[in-house]
């Protein structure tokens, strides 16, 4: 049974890609005008739904460390600079810095200079076979200045596990 459509409805299915393309350009526009508003209401929605939020958060990030290699690389990065304050918590000192200040560089450049670096063997995928070390050990530190200049990217480099974790400065 063929029904005959109306004028309004044949209108449609022939403009329906420029129909599409306006209401994407009307969004894009209404977002950029009511920021503000929709900032907002995304942070009472994670207010009232933190274990939801935190629960989708852990998912994506788990599966970004295992399908793209520079994401885990600069997780791996950003918890290696949370953990080094996070030893020295005693002191009250908190990790105010992002990461990439800390480090004197981009992520991309970091990781561009751990790979000049890399040892035979070392490659971003095989990262767990190897780590991230500190020169200068964190625990010569005395001052809060004096930990994030440790954590300078001219302070690190990559070693292999074993060798790193044989120096006996490594703590969980």
């Amino acid at each position: 049974m063929n029904k005959k459509l109306s004028y309004h409805q044949q209108w449609y299915l022939d403009n329906k890609e420029k129909i599409n393309k306006r209401s994407i350009e009307y969004n894009k526009q209404h977002y950029i005008d009511n920021k503000e508003q929709y900032n907002e209401r995304s942070k009472l929605w994670v207010e009232d739904n933190r274990e939801r939020f935190n629960e989708l958060v852990n998912t994506r990030n788990k599966k970004l460390r295992v399908e793209d290699p520079m994401f885990k690389m600069k997780h791996n990065i950003r918890h290696l600079m949370y953990n080094s304050f996070k030893r020295y918590k005693n002191n009250g000192w908190v990790k105010s810095d992002k990461t990439e200040s800390m480090l004197g560089c981009s992520m991309d450049e970091f990781i561009e200079h751990l790979k000049t670096q890399f040892k035979p063997g070392m490659t971003i995928d095989n990262h767990g076979e190897w780590e991230i070390d500190h020169i200068i050990p964190l625990s010569s530190a005395s001052t809060k200045d004096e930990l994030v200049k440790l954590n300078h990217y001219t302070n690190l480099q990559p070693l292999w596990l074993t060798e790193n974790r044989s120096k006996g400065g490594y703590r969980k």
